[in-house]
């Protein structure tokens, strides 16, 4: 089995909508995202996936406001010009985040498992894994 692991960050804002507390405000991170990807097989240039295919992924979400695409948010942002924002179909958590860079990953290659964690702090990460069926 061959296994890899690359990291990479990016910098962003977000906002949670359904969330009580600060966090419910846009605020900025330095995110962290780490990759492992295992593989019995390796690709025609004898690798099981290319190192830059994480930080290609994160140019999506790099100095961008990263929010979850609802009438709440798009009423808070209405001057802000349209390119500088990321709207996604789910709230910007650590989780989701990770599940989402995990699945377009995983289409990459064929791959037996990635996990991704997703860093918003030194101290804070959300994981999320898929394998192959």
């Amino acid at each position: 089995m061959f296994e890899i692991k690359t990291s990479a960050n990016f910098e962003a804002a977000h906002r949670l909508s359904n969330y009580a507390g600060k966090c419910n405000r846009i605020h900025g991170h330095n995110w962290k995202v780490e990759l492992e990807a295992k593989s019995k097989k390796i690709n025609n240039q004898e690798m099981v996936l290319d190192f830059t295919v994480l930080k290609e992924i994160l140019k999506e979400f790099d100095h961008f406001l990263i929010l979850k695409d609802n009438k709440e948010n798009k009423k808070i942002v209405n001057s802000i010009p349209k390119e500088w924002i990321k709207w996604l179909s789910f709230e910007p958590t650590a989780e989701q985040l990770s599940k989402y860079l995990s699945k377009k990953i995983f289409e990459k290659g064929t791959l037996e498992s990635i996990t991704i964690r997703v860093w918003e702090s030194e101290k804070s990460y959300a994981e999320f894994t898929v394998k192959h069926k």
